[in-house]
């Protein structure tokens, strides 16, 4: 019998079989599971926070959370869906946490016109200020790493 499924992760009647032996304490099956998940969790992981020392740190904590609430696992799910909702609710807090990513901007510098006592006058002046551009520009270079599909719905808005 063919316990792996055809991509290379377990098969359900598998995967729920390990889970079990997991609850009752059993590393072998632990093992199993990380060696099914670790990959393709690190590559999804790697694609969210583009560093390999982040990658590797929220998958190995992803797989820590998981571990550690097994028993609350829910079967109607698969484990795998379970594992990527933590591993991507961890790359989002880590994310939040990046002064990059914190939605922090700096508009002292902002050049002031004759306008800028106006609401128009100050829209404008921040629109059109050095730090929007750069923030457009920091925008506009993560939009083109994404997919083309991901894109499509991020343009359309």
């Amino acid at each position: 019998m063919d316990e792996n499924a055809p991509n290379g992760s377990i098969n359900p009647l598998r995967e729920r079989q390990l889970i079990e032996q997991c609850q009752r304490g059993c590393a072998q099956s632990a093992q199993e599971l990380v060696a099914a998940h670790q990959d393709r969790l690190h590559a999804f992981v790697w694609r969210m926070v583009r560093s390999d020392h982040d990658a590797e740190e929220i998958s190995q904590d992803a797989f820590l959370r998981a571990f550690q609430s097994l028993d609350g696992f829910n079967f109607n799910f698969r484990f795998s869906t379970w594992l990527f909702t933590i591993a991507y609710r961890l790359c989002l807090n880590m994310m939040r946490r990046r002064k990059d990513f914190s939605g922090e901007s700096d508009f002292s510098h902002m050049p002031t016109d004759g306008r800028s006592e106006e609401p128009d006058g100050i829209f404008e002046g921040i629109a059109n200020s050095e730090e929007a551009r750069r923030l457009k520009k920091i925008i506009w270079n993560s939009v083109e790493e994404l997919t083309p599909q991901q894109r499509r719905c991020i343009t359309i808005l």
